[in-house]
C-alpha cells in the first residue's frame, strides 16, 4: 500500500437540525483506485453519512 501515501482527502463535519453529519472528499486517479499524483487527472468523490453510521 505505498500509494496510500499519496491519497489525498479532506474531511469535515456539520450539524443539520441536530443531526450531526459527516463528509469526506477524496482526490482519485482516474480508475478511481488510489490517490492521484497529478491534478490534471484527479477525479473528487464525496462521501456523505450520519456521523453516528462511522
Amino acid at each position: 500500500m505505498a500509494n496510500e501515501l499519496m491519497h489525498r482527502h479532506r474531511n469535515f463535519s456539520f450539524k443539520f437540525d441536530d443531526v450531526e453529519v459527516f463528509f469526506k472528499i477524496d482526490y482519485d486517479d482516474a480508475n478511481l483506485e488510489f490517490g492521484s499524483p497529478d491534478p490534471a487527472v484527479t477525479r473528487q468523490v464525496i462521501t456523505l453519512m450520519l456521523t453516528q453510521e462511522y
